[in-house]
């Protein structure tokens, strides 16, 4: 399925790797700047893939500010 991926903040760093069930290969990854506007991304995610994601702050920590929204994509054709 294909989905959107955005963030509420833009004052963290993120940092999203999508891999395989073998997790030996990434399929995608995505790399959000701080003060990145209004950035989306489409992903496709398949049953078995692997999703890891980390969010720092300015300061190189894990930060807890903001979300990651991810919605279906609803203008994909069937």
């Amino acid at each position: 399925m294909n989905y959107v991926l955005s963030r509420t903040s833009d004052n963290i760093r993120v940092f999203v790797d999508i891999k395989d069930e073998t997790e030996t290969e990434s399929l995608q990854t995505i790399q959000w700047e701080i003060d990145e506007n209004g950035k989306k991304v489409e992903i496709e995610l398949k049953n078995g893939y692997n999703v890891y994601i980390e969010k720092i702050d300015n300061d190189g920590y894990i930060s807890n500010e903001g979300d990651l929204i991810l919605e279906r994509n609803n203008e994909e054709s069937d």
